[in-house]
């Protein structure tokens, strides 16, 4: 399973969806919610050093993600707090953080849409 998430932080969260599709094996453990959560929090520790920051902070952003379906659009999308936000590749973050959007929709363009 290492080596699985040591490619995910490679490759960034595309990766899950290359190796879901190598074998039956590789997306029955990549489809777990305990690897999407071992890959998020190696991911995360990889963006920030946590132990500078309050217990409050840290409480606040280092967080798991939910995977929704966009009620608009129907694509799958990872839906969290603001905060640290990015591909899931090892170091790199968004230069922004995230805005909060409407709950049930992947963008602000699919939310306008559906009014």
């Amino acid at each position: 399973m290492d080596t699985l998430e040591e490619v995910v932080l490679h490759e960034g969260d595309a990766a899950i969806f290359k190796l879901a599709l190598v074998c039956s094996t590789f997306r029955d453990l990549v489809s777990t919610e305990y690897f999407r959560r071992r890959a998020h929090f190696k991911w995360l520790h990889s963006v920030c050093t946590w132990s500078r920051f309050s217990e409050q902070y840290r409480e606040q952003y280092f967080n798991m993600y939910s995977a929704e379906i966009c009620l608009q659009c129907g694509d799958q999308y990872k839906h969290g707090p603001g905060g640290y936000v990015g591909r899931g590749r090892r170091g790199e973050l968004r230069p922004l953080y995230s805005e909060e959007m409407l709950p049930g929709y992947c963008s602000h363009f699919c939310s306008q849409m559906s009014n």
